[in-house]
């Protein structure tokens, strides 16, 4: 598995609106339109993941036991337990349902948002990957070409991207020779070209959003603390004069022995 130290910065995605998915227009709205940075979409949708599981969990336990009262008055009837739902737990039931499937629309999100950073990332190692190819000297590139390893035998080791087999360094070699440098005209005619880099790139990109959500949290708790305190007005009397205002006017009464 190839290892990507020191990999450059890029720039941060977006994650692409599908308003025909069956999601609140609360969370669409949060998710969506107020977030700018893939940190601030992170931590959205992981606030409200984290506040769907909560509420689902105390709603299948009010369901349950709302069941297991149920059957334990019929028990007391001489009657059989019922696996059918008593008319009470309906509307539980049926918000139940409604949170499972916004957990499920934030789950894609999620892994939308990681998607879009990994070929950002990948991208940025590719363009750094080509630039070492070019620096080739012309023998060493064509054997990189024809062979898929360098002159002497050993495959390439790049400083962006880590070893390479000679199936992908022969690929990359080809696509620069052709000038075809986009991620996405590379993997068309060879979609499973980089499967061996998407565990590392998705632990990568995953990184990356969370540190920056770190500093999302980071700056907002800094623009309170720094926040300033509105300054205290005079408290007017029933004169309409301040409690300042008394205190200038007033000299100050010398009381002699």
């Amino acid at each position: 598995m190839p290892k990507f130290d020191g990999a450059p910065n890029v720039n941060n995605p977006e994650i692409i609106p599908t308003p025909e998915r069956p999601i609140s227009p609360e969370v669409q709205a949060r998710i969506d339109v107020t977030p700018q940075t893939p940190g601030q979409k992170l931590g959205d949708i992981e606030t409200k993941s984290a506040q769907n599981n909560s509420e689902i969990g105390k709603l299948a336990e009010l369901v349950q036991g709302t069941k297991d009262g149920l059957n334990a008055v019929r028990a007391k009837l001489g009657l059989p337990p019922t696996e059918e739902n008593p008319p009470s737990v309906f509307a539980s039931e049926d918000k139940l349902a409604k949170l499972e499937a916004e957990q499920k629309v934030l789950a894609e999100q999620r892994a939308e948002l990681i998607r879009q950073e990994k070929e950002k990332i990948l991208q940025e190692k590719l363009d750094a990957l080509f630039v070492e190819l070019k620096a080739l000297a012309a023998g060493e590139f064509e054997s990189v070409l024809s062979t898929g390893k360098m002159v002497g035998g050993q495959n390439i080791i790049s400083q962006s991207m880590g070893s390479l087999s000679p199936e992908v360094a022969k690929s990359f070699a080809r696509a620069l020779k052709e000038d075809v440098k986009l991620l996405s005209e590379i993997l068309e005619s060879n979609p499973d070209l980089l499967k061996d880099f998407d565990v590392e790139l998705t632990r990568e990109a995953e990184e990356k959003i969370k540190k920056a959500m770190e500093e999302e949290k980071e700056k907002g708790a800094e623009k309170v603390a720094e926040k300033p305190k509105e300054e205290e007005k005079p408290v007017p009397l029933d004169g309409g004069a301040s409690v300042t205002e008394m205190k200038q006017e007033t000299n100050p009464v010398e009381i002699k022995p």
